[in-house]
């Protein structure tokens, strides 16, 4: 069956730490719980990551744009105002390696208008 997960609202994300970014001077991160899951011997668990402030601002007001894969290693991709794919954590750099197939695609789909296939959040 595999595990269940699920990533919340942006809206009920929880800031669980935050401090001032190593990478960009006067940027501030949040680590936080953005969704949950149950493991296949029923072990509940958090879904955390790590975002700028300045991020996750723009996502709450609808500048940037969030699609998100519960089940993926990478659960959120973040497309600025010219729907190019940005990193969570500014400054930092997106590892392709951990984007799959189905990403790629939501990506390229993001540049021609919309995405195809619409991830909603709970």
């Amino acid at each position: 069956m595999g595990n269940i997960s699920k990533i919340f609202d942006p809206k009920s994300w929880i800031i669980s730490n935050q401090g001032e970014s190593n990478l960009l001077e006067g940027d501030y991160i949040y680590e936080m719980i953005i969704g949950e899951g149950e493991s296949d011997n029923h072990v509940h668990y958090y879904i955390i990551e790590w975002i700028s402030k300045n991020n996750y601002e723009k996502i709450l007001d609808g500048t940037y744009t969030l699609l998100s894969f519960p089940d993926a290693a990478t659960k959120l991709l973040l497309f600025d105002e010219n729907k190019d794919v940005i990193p969570l954590v500014n400054g930092n750099e997106i590892n392709w390696f951990y984007i799959n197939e189905n990403q790629l695609e939501e990506i390229d789909n993001m540049k021609m208008g919309a995405p195809k296939l619409k991830k909603e959040m709970q």
